[in-house]
């Protein structure tokens, strides 16, 4: 997927818009880094949402939660 197709599709959310315009600032390497460890702590957080506190707020696809 282009970065056009996500800032111009309507259902992109707020959130990932405003992520991606200030990624698209920065080196796409560092970003790159940078998404692999917000992808960690949100698969950790998704694995154990009682943990967290969030079991009633968010549910992330099965297949984004690491195996145990």
């Amino acid at each position: 997927m282009r970065e056009c197709d996500v800032l111009n599709d309507p259902e992109t959310s707020e959130w990932l818009r405003t992520a991606l315009k200030a990624a698209l600032r920065c080196d796409p390497v560092r970003v790159a880094n940078d998404v692999e460890v917000l992808r960690s702590v949100l698969q950790q957080r998704a694995a154990d949402p009682v943990a967290t506190g969030i079991e009633n707020e968010v549910r992330f696809p099965a297949e984004w939660i690491p195996a145990a």
